[in-house]
């Protein structure tokens, strides 16, 4: 497999943890829900959407301080985001 035919691979393997996080959310499961947003980390460990949408659940779970740290984690990303654009135009 070439380079650029993992890149993609892993892209579609990060898009389909994270759909599925997002609907074990959205039924309340939590626990499981965390188990695939952090498969997706592991894939791409800068995507600032998965990190909020993790900090989401833990936040449901009552696990607060885990989920300032992913929100904290996710608006740094954000930040780097924004400036990198910022430096490419």
């Amino acid at each position: 497999m070439t380079k650029k035919n993992k890149e993609k691979d892993d892209t579609e393997f990060l898009l389909g943890w994270v759909d599925k996080g997002s609907v074990l959310a959205k039924q309340e499961k939590h626990k499981e829900a965390i188990v695939c947003f952090d498969t997706a980390i592991k894939i791409d460990p800068e995507d600032s959407q998965v990190f909020f949408c993790k900090g989401n659940s833990l936040k449901k779970l009552g696990r607060n301080k885990e989920a300032e740290q992913c929100f904290d984690k996710a608006e740094e990303l954000e930040k780097l985001e924004e400036t990198e654009e910022t430096e490419n135009e």
